[in-house]
């Protein structure tokens, strides 16, 4: 994040007070990463890390990772789900970099197998938000399209999500001036 935003600075105002900070960052960066190439791939990965070792394990200790098979590129799926008890209570979790927010998407008709008659659950024809009602339902048609054991969890999750046993959080780590771990927050969305 240092060299990201040093990077920023110095390609707004490349002055000799930019260029001194700059080097310092890109020094500070290459002692403690070396050759890995400097993207948003870090940040994205501290917010993932942040979720599954510091505040899910803190705030839900019996909540159990429900594997999930991965799409190619990691899109139309969420970022983690945990099985919270054995009567069907789940918690999605949407994982952020310190900079980042709440994505939109295009929306998906989401019919419920069990009944027909109710209104899509899904976003067809909206932008859809993380962190609402219709987004979980576009995830939840993705993962029925793609079968299998993502069609078994989605109707899962769509069972429960119909019963009120679905929690969903948003894990965002905390940005830190310095290079140590500074913490998570969570918030829990209201859906």
């Amino acid at each position: 994040m240092d060299l990201l935003n040093a990077e920023r600075a110095f390609e707004d105002t490349p002055s000799a007070a930019n260029t001194d900070t700059l080097d310092k960052a890109q020094k500070a960066y290459d002692e403690h990463l070396e050759d890995i190439p400097n993207n948003s791939k870090h940040s994205e990965k501290l917010g993932e890390a942040a979720a599954r070792h510091h505040v899910i394990p803190n705030e839900f200790p019996t909540a159990e990772p429900v594997v999930r098979p991965k799409t190619p590129n990691g899109a139309n799926l969420f970022d983690d789900v945990y099985k919270l008890s054995d009567d069907g209570d789940y918690l999605i979790v949407e994982e952020k970099a310190p900079s980042g927010d709440l994505d939109w998407r295009k929306g998906k008709a989401d019919p419920d197998p069990s009944d027909p008659a109710l209104h899509d659950g899904g976003g067809q024809g909206m932008r859809v938000k993380q962190g609402t009602r219709p987004y979980i339902r576009t995830i939840l048609a993705e993962m029925t399209s793609r079968g299998g054991k993502d069609a078994e969890i989605a109707a899962d999750l769509r069972a429960a999500l119909r019963e009120g046993k679905v929690q969903y959080v948003l894990v965002k780590a905390v940005d830190n001036v310095g290079h140590s771990y500074a913490g998570a927050v969570i918030e829990h969305l209201k859906i």
